[in-house]
């Protein structure tokens, strides 16, 4: 079965409330969304969020480097032929791993589709079926913050993630949310690398007594020396995240001992074919991992799900509540393959082949127009 037709669409969606972490705010997301059709006519889709500030790649970026420099040397290819059509993309363009994943999730969708099998039987199986989950509470005033927590925790979350910038700040938001949710939830912290590694080692320091369940990122991603130094200077187990994109990076991570966890945020990895590898070096080198979240919609989240849930060495909670953060989606709701309840994104018995999910043409259109409105 070989690649017939890709077709590259940008859409805007607003967020629900405007959204703050150490690099931006934004009121609404840019989603990159790929469809990509084979010879029987059967449809694969693929999603990127970019987050320019933090990885590059703007959308307009993803869409002209996949139809002016992927699609060329992509029709015609056998789709199960998963390492050819890196190779060709890899050959093709160097770097924009974003523009590769939003391919990759594609890809991935139409092979189980033609295989009539949900995306987790093609990368190891279902190891449990459903995820715990972090609710990510964006930057702002701690009071703020613990209200938005106590709010969460009554439904039924039990993992938080804060997003932090300012050390004292942090510090401050810990302080209440723990406060709130007692030693009944687990809370980590994300500084995005906002921090020295002098001012990361105070901080975690004087963060401890507050019990973190981990700390994300805290120096800057090329720093891993630097992490690693943060690491074996505090007790609380520390995340790499920006500081681990490639299979390189992550054996560079290992090497140095400058994380416990990695976080797989799958578009920063050029897609599942990659962060598979990753979380193979993690388990190999005893690291868990967890799945991180670009802020996606439905159809990134659904095929971060389906590695999440094939994945042994993904234990703790992850951070797949982009859908829960947008005012709208474009995915249909029939035939719904995932539902949140009470702190867990749950993959239901009757999901549909590939990721399960399908994009309403409709609200397609309807968000391309708020892109155009503003071009």
């Amino acid at each position: 079965m070989r690649i017939k037709n890709i077709q590259v669409d940008i859409v805007k969606i607003p967020f629900r409330k405007p959204f703050t972490m150490a690099m931006w705010t934004s009121k609404e997301k840019i989603h990159v969304v790929a469809r990509i059709t084979s010879e029987d006519g059967i449809v694969g889709i693929g999603e990127s969020v970019p987050l320019v500030a933090e990885f590059g790649e703007p959308a307009k970026g993803i869409k002209e480097i996949i139809e002016q420099y992927f699609a060329p040397v992509l029709i015609g290819v056998e789709i199960f032929d998963i390492e050819e059509i890196y190779r060709r993309m890899n050959a093709a363009v160097k770097f924009h791993w974003f523009a590769k994943s939003t391919i990759d999730f594609a890809i991935y969708d139409l092979m189980g589709k033609t295989a009539n099998v949900p995306l987790y039987s093609l990368l190891g199986g279902l190891n449990n079926d459903k995820i715990l989950l972090n609710w990510v509470i964006g930057i702002q005033e701690p009071e703020n913050a613990a209200k938005e927590a106590e709010y969460y925790f009554n439904k039924g979350y039990r993992s938080f993630k804060l997003k932090a910038r300012e050390s004292d700040r942090a510090i401050n938001t810990l302080r209440e949310v723990r406060a709130i949710v007692k030693d009944k939830a687990k809370i980590r912290v994300d500084a995005n690398q906002s921090w020295s590694v002098s001012e990361a080692i105070q901080t975690i320091n004087k963060m401890e007594k507050f019990e973190p369940e981990l700390i994300e990122q805290p120096v800057s991603y090329w720093n891993l020396e630097g992490m690693a130094q943060v690491r074996n200077a505090t007790n609380i187990p520390i995340m790499a995240d920006e500081g681990v994109v490639t299979i390189n990076d992550a054996i560079r991570a290992v090497r140095l001992g400058a994380a416990d966890i990695i976080n797989l945020k799958i578009a920063k990895s050029a897609g599942i074919f990659y962060s598979r590898k990753i979380a193979d070096i993690a388990e190999g080198a005893g690291l868990e991992c967890i799945i991180g979240s670009m802020l996606e919609g439905w159809i990134g989240t659904a095929a971060s799900a389906h590695l999440a849930v094939s994945c042994k060495s993904v234990k703790k909670g992850c951070d797949l509540v982009g859908p829960l953060l947008h005012s709208d989606q474009i995915v249909k709701k029939e035939n719904f393959g995932f539902k949140y309840e009470e702190g867990y994104l749950k993959l239901l018995p009757t999901i549909q082949s590939g990721l399960g999910v399908e994009i309403d043409p409709l609200k397609l259109i309807q968000y391309q127009e708020k892109v155009n409105e503003n071009n």
